[in-house]
């Protein structure tokens, strides 16, 4: 991609607005995670493993779940929504472990809609993302990153993030810890 091409890209991420993900937008972002995993992951697993991880009301409950107590002081961590042309465009949600000194963020999820890929709505959040741990404190941030997306560990990677050599399994298959240098 050439190098002006590249910067009307980022130039278009740049107008997201990006805030504290709240319970009430649980729904649409649960509609993104689920359609941003099935065509991320389309090729990289089975069908049936993607109908049974990617369920849409199961994704809701958990959102339901997770988002309020993203709001509530005594539990680390946070999650931020990216909104672009009046639509959600992608969402970031991290938790931070105080049991380690220093303390630990660890990004949870990371989805971004198709139709907004590659448009640099991911570095937008995780630019967002840096700014708030550094804010509380925390510099070291991880993420585990199902190994076969490629396109997935190239932009972490783009993000200043090196896999670690740790891995482990999840119900989707290996998977590689990044973490940021």
């Amino acid at each position: 991609m050439s190098k002006a091409i590249q910067q009307l890209i980022d130039k278009r991420a740049r107008k997201c607005e990006i805030g504290l993900a709240m319970p009430e937008a649980s729904a649409a972002i649960a509609a993104l995670h689920v359609r941003s995993a099935r065509d991320a992951y389309a090729d990289l697993v089975s069908d049936e493993l993607l109908e049974r991880e990617y369920d849409a009301g199961a994704k809701t409950a958990l959102w339901e779940r997770v988002l309020p107590n993203r709001q509530n002081p005594d539990t680390p961590g946070f999650a931020l929504a990216a909104w672009l042309d009046g639509g959600l465009a992608g969402f970031l949600d991290c938790a931070v472990s105080t049991d380690t000194t220093p303390a630990v963020a660890e990004i949870t999820a990371l989805y971004v809609d198709p139709g907004a890929w590659r448009i640099g709505v991911g570095s937008v959040l995780i630019e967002q993302l840096d700014q708030g741990l550094r804010a509380i404190g925390v510099t070291t941030c991880c993420a585990w990153v199902l190994e076969c997306n490629e396109p997935a560990v190239r932009a972490y990677e783009s993000w200043r993030f090196a896999a670690t050599g740790e891995t482990q399994m999840s119900s989707l298959g290996a998977e590689v810890q990044m973490r940021l240098a």
